[in-house]
This record gives structure tokens, C-alpha cells and sequence, in this order.
């Protein structure tokens, strides 16, 4: 998400209408514009086009995929097909092929995902299910051993424990102990940032900024929750604060671009062009021909040059 004062600076053509339209939440009509620059000349609006019609497929999914796992399913394949090295979409697609009852697309979907993330908690434990569960005990004790080795604190004894389950065999033991891991997994996070999200989405930054708040006691190191609470001050004119939340969020993660680009346009808009150019600019050394960016250095070179 971007703040909403970004498209007061870019001019109005197919890529950046379709970015309004997923940053105020429309996806299923942010597509068909994203989709009709598959044959832009501009190399980096193709690429933009690919990964914001990723974001919407994956945004869709999650709305629907709780009610709907079918559709649900459509939509997380087709944002995997746009960008197959996210391992967050393969594991949603083997979640969901799971819950369909398609046991060998949902493994597939696991191990691609922990081919690009070997340490993907979420995509280890739910291999480890599907094998217990399909009688593969020997192959699930192997990744659950592998998972043993990096697991979280919090999860360390329980895995320890279905290990110990596997080894006897005793299949009543797994499915209690893989259903109290799954009640411990941050679920409430994931919900509440969605909702915060949302809440920016329908013009409501207060009830972003209360959910998010509470959030950050518990997770300060989230650059997400800064960003989004920056978003939230953002939009409530409290520029200085949003400021302090983006840059929060940069020293928590520097290549987090999205934050890095809010940054820039929030100190553009308080007229500290230097700093705002100097934020711009490191997202280009990341992401080359940035066409927001472009637009909004464009932007300043004009108040430079009119000034």
C-alpha cells in the first residue's frame, strides 16, 4: 500500500489507475488493466504490472479461500504463475489443494515452497502433517527432524514431541500435537495486520492505527506494522510521525521498499527535497526504472527547476 497522495503526483495512464485501484482495494478491477500491459515497451512497467497483478491475485485468495477454497485456489495459482519465487503463495496453494482433498498437489506445493525457503516453518510442518496423515511416517520424521533444527523457542518441546511420536509410531500423538502448534502460530498477527490494511482501504485510519498499536507491543522488530501505522499517520496529516514509523520500518529492514518510496513522498510533501530525493533514489539502486519513483523524482526536478 502506498500513501493516498502518491497519485496526486503520477500522471493518470493504465499502470498507475490500476495501482489506485489496488491500493484503495479493487482488485478483480485492477487486473484487467495490469493484465493489458503484458506488451508494455517500458521494461519496468511489465515488471510492475506482473508483480501488482501477483498482489491483487494473492489478496483475492485471501478473502475468498476461508469460504471459497476453490476460487481461492484459482487465484493463488494464477498469482504463482506471475511470480513462481514467492514461497508464501506456494504454501497458500498447498494449504488450500490440501483442504480440496488434493494430496499430491498440496505436497508439490510444500516442497517448492521450501525449495526457496529451506527454512519456511509454516511449509515444513504442514510436509510433515501431510506425510503422518498419508502414512509416510519415515519421510515425515525426516522433516520433522530438519524442522527440530530451526524451529521458533516456542515450538521447540512440541516438535521434539511429535519426533518422539514418529519414532514410536503412534499416529494419536501426532494429530494433538500438530493441532496445538497450528493454535500457537500467529494467526491473530496475520488477521489484525489484514484489518488494518482494510481499514486504511475504506478512508478509516483511526481503527489502522488502534489495531496496529496494539500489535507493535507485542511485535516491535515488524517493519510491516511501521509501515502500515506510518500509512495510518499518513493519512490522519500527521506527517512527522509518519515519517518516524517509515523510517522505523528501513532500520528494522532497509530494502523494504515500500516504506522506503512513502518515506520519500512524505518528506517531498514537507518540502525536504533533498532527503526526499536521497530516499528515492536507494530505491532505484534496488529496483532500476521504478516507474512511482521516476514520476516522483520527475516531480521534484520540476519544483527544482521552477523554484
Amino acid at each position: 500500500m502506498f500513501l493516498r497522495r502518491i497519485f496526486n503526483l503520477i500522471p493518470k495512464d493504465p499502470f498507475f489507475e490500476a495501482l489506485d485501484l489496488i491500493n484503495r482495494g479493487e482488485f478483480e478491477a485492477a487486473l484487467p488493466r495490469l493484465q493489458g500491459l503484458g506488451d508494455s515497451r517500458n521494461a519496468g512497467i511489465r515488471q510492475k504490472a506482473r508483480l501488482y497483478a501477483c498482489e491483487a491475485h494473492l489478496q483475492l485468495g485471501d478473502q475468498v479461500a476461508a469460504t471459497s477454497p476453490e476460487e481461492g485456489l484459482r487465484h493463488y495459482q494464477a498469482a504463482s504463475d506471475l511470480e513462481p519465487r514467492f514461497a508464501d503463495i506456494h504454501n497458500k496453494v498447498g494449504e488450500t489443494s490440501r483442504r480440496l482433498g488434493r494430496i499430491a498437489n498440496a505436497e508439490e506445493a510444500f516442497r517448492r515452497a521450501l525449495a526457496i525457503n529451506a527454512r519456511y516453518f509454516a511449509a515444513q510442518l504442514n510436509l510433515a502433517e501431510l506425510l503422518v496423515v498419508t502414512g509416510r511416517a519415515d519421510q515425515a520424521l525426516e522433516e520433522l527432524r530438519r524442522l527440530e533444527t530451526f524451529c521458533p523457542p516456542l515450538y521447540q518441546e512440541m516438535v521434539h514431541d511429535l519426533v518422539g511420536a514418529c519414532e514410536r509410531g503412534g499416529p494419536q500423538d501426532h494429530a494433538v500435537t500438530f493441532l496445538e502448534i497450528r493454535k500457537l502460530m500467529p494467526t491473530r498477527l496475520e488477521v489484525a495486520r489484514q484489518a488494518a490494511q482494510a481499514a486504511i482501504r475504506r478512508g478509516e485510519p483511526e481503527v489502522a492505527q488502534r489495531l496496529v498499536q496494539d500489535l507493535l507491543k507485542e511485535h516491535p522488530q515488524f517493519p510491516d506494522l511501521h509501515h502500515i501505522l506510518g500509512l495510518a499517520y499518513g493519512e490522519l496529516g500527521r506527517a512527522d510521525d509518519a515519517i518516524l514509523e517509515f523510517q522505523t520500518a528501513l532500520a528494522i529492514n532497509p530494502n523494504f521498499l515500500k516504506a522506503r518510496i512513502n518515506l520519500g513522498i512524505s518528506l517531498m510533501e514537507q518540502g525536504r527535497r533533498d532527503e526526499a530525493r536521497r530516499e528515492l533514489l536507494r530505491v532505484l539502486e534496488i529496483d532500476p526504472a521504478n516507474p512511482l519513483v521516476e514520476s516522483a523524482l520527475a516531480e521534484l526536478a520540476g519544483a527544482r527547476t521552477g523554484s
